[in-house]
């Protein structure tokens, strides 16, 4: 179900760049603010509906959101302007919304330390796998038609949805499960034991999604629009980004190391900063490959960390991961939206030598508060 889902969000992603751009000549100022708005939606939507998971099932929320999608996705394709456009995309930030937080919630629920951390990598490697494809495909269909992965993304939903239904039906644990997310305040009989990591850890996901959202708005255009690269070349270099990022999130699953560790995230930030600043400089595949294979496995470190350090030892694991998630939004906006104007009013270059010292102001907050958490402890 989250293959599909996120394979969907990846084709539709990668495509409404490019159909914003050759059919309604959108700038790449405005293309920044296509990505975000989408994200803006879906961080709305983080903040505003964990108290209204508690009112159904975990499995409702998942069959309302992809059937949702499936429809709005095929929308997109009658809007007749930028702004319709915008409306669209932004709606189904909502709906991706109501996806996430309720599966993360219910595949999490009970589980602590190294069973959360095997079912963090199982979920982490099922979502990001399709990442591996999904750009790479999205350009293959995009050189055929402009509207190709839009449609694709649309029949992938409605597959998803299509797909849960009958596991709904033919799933016994499925079927039988009643159980809801904690709705109101904190049970006092279920402790809350959360580890203070959880606020360095999410300041790093800010900072790891700052330069995800520029991979995947402006830096396509650049690719296309100023290297002259073709669409499914542009797809080639973040299929190799998504692929050692889904190696990352399988070592991590397999490991403890980082577990309630300062030190790992701090130095994967630092580390990111500096690939940031290598992308400045590097016109060609091979140098821009190489530095995106090491930038997505620490952009899946950070995720990571974000994840495991927010919902351990909470009781509330589908309102942690919506903060997660806010955080992972946060990001992704600034590198949008900032990217995107940075790069029509500048340079390419300009834009990632900002974006590597904010990931360093970033790393030294993140550094301040993790070295007043303890470092095993839990508050």
């Amino acid at each position: 179900m989250a293959l599909l889902f996120n394979l969907t969000c990846g084709l539709s992603s990668f495509g409404i760049i490019f159909y914003a751009r050759d059919l309604f000549h959108a700038s790449a100022g405005q293309i920044g603010w296509l990505a975000a708005i989408q994200q803006i939606a879906y961080l709305a939507g983080c903040l505003a509906f964990p108290p209204l998971f508690g009112l159904l099932l975990p499995r409702h929320y998942l069959l309302a959101a992809a059937g949702g999608t499936a429809l709005l996705l095929a929308g997109l394709m009658a809007a007749r302007s930028l702004t319709g456009l915008f409306v669209l995309y932004g709606l189904s930030g909502l709906l991706i919304a109501v996806f996430w937080p309720p599966l993360m919630g219910w595949l999490s629920r009970g589980l602590e330390a190294q069973s959360l951390g095997r079912t963090l990598r199982n979920f982490n490697l099922t979502w990001s796998s399709s990442h591996i494809f999904s750009p790479y495909v999205a350009g293959l269909l995009l050189e055929r038609g402009r509207a190709l992965p839009l449609w694709a993304a649309a029949g992938l939903a409605a597959v998803a949805c299509l797909y849960l239904l009958i596991s709904c039906r033919a799933l016994p644990e499925v079927r039988m499960d009643r159980e809801r997310e904690p709705t109101g305040r904190r049970d006092p009989q279920v402790p809350d034991r959360s580890t203070p990591l959880r606020y360095p850890a999410w300041v790093g996901q800010v900072s790891g999604y700052l330069v995800m959202g520029i991979l995947s708005s402006i830096f396509p255009l650049f690719l296309r629009d100023t290297l002259g690269f073709a669409e499914s070349r542009v797809g080639l270099l973040l299929l190799v980004r998504a692929l050692f990022s889904t190696a990352c999130f399988w070592a991590l699953g397999r490991t403890s190391f980082w577990h309630f560790r300062r030190l790992p995230m701090i130095l994967g930030q630092i580390a990111l900063a500096a690939l940031t600043l290598g992308l400045a400089f590097a016109r060609s595949f091979l140098p821009l490959a190489l530095l995106l294979a090491p930038l997505g496995a620490l952009t899946a470190l950070a995720y990571n960390e974000s994840l495991f350090h927010g919902m351990s030892g909470s009781p509330r694991r589908a309102a942690r991961m919506a903060i997660n998630e806010a955080a992972r939004t946060v990001g992704f906006v600034a590198g949008a939206t900032g990217g995107g104007l940075l790069l029509q009013h500048g340079s390419f270059r300009r834009t990632m030598l900002i974006a590597a010292g904010a990931i360093l102001a970033g790393a030294a907050t993140q550094s301040l508060l993790a070295w007043r958490a303890p470092v095993r402890g839990r508050a």
